[in-house]
């Protein structure tokens, strides 16, 4: 990340600050990685098929 530029970095920031506020997350949610949130829907019920 060091290789961005100020723009897109400000950018990022602001695209992750939108993705949390529509996942309504709060401080806990926000330190689970997404790749954990996919593996946990995928295993709920009626949830989309495990592909791993």
């Amino acid at each position: 990340m060091s290789s961005l530029d100020a723009a897109t970095l400000e950018r990022l920031e602001a695209d992750l600050a939108s993705l949390i506020a529509v996942l309504a997350a709060d401080e806990v949610g926000a330190q689970v990685p997404l790749a954990q949130l996919q593996a946990a829907a995928s295993r709920a019920p009626g949830g989309p098929p495990i592909s791993e």
